[in-house]
């Protein structure tokens, strides 16, 4: 397969991280559905994105570093991770 290029200090490296379309629709940690109603809204369509649950929601950074890097910003995390995440966070 394809492999992204990855620069680093300079130099050139290839990317473990195969060249591949990215589904905004797909949590980057489980890969199931995130039910991001802003990634599932189409760019054409005429209607308002409404507010989705993501947008009230809390992403500690120590959740957020859990995402590769090719998926930062591309893919939110779904509610049952963002769960996950606190429930192991308060039994710590």
């Amino acid at each position: 397969p394809k492999t992204a290029p990855d620069l680093r200090r300079g130099r050139f490296f290839w990317s473990t991280v195969t060249m591949q379309t990215i589904d905004p629709c797909q949590c980057p940690l489980c890969g199931q559905a995130n039910q991001c109603q802003m990634a599932a809204q189409k760019a054409d369509s005429p209607s308002p994105v409404s507010a989705c649950w993501c947008v009230q929601a809390v992403f500690p950074p120590t959740l957020l570093a859990q995402v590769p890097p090719a998926y930062a910003n591309k893919a939110c995390i779904c509610q049952a991770c963002l769960h996950k995440h606190e429930a192991s966070a308060d039994i710590a």
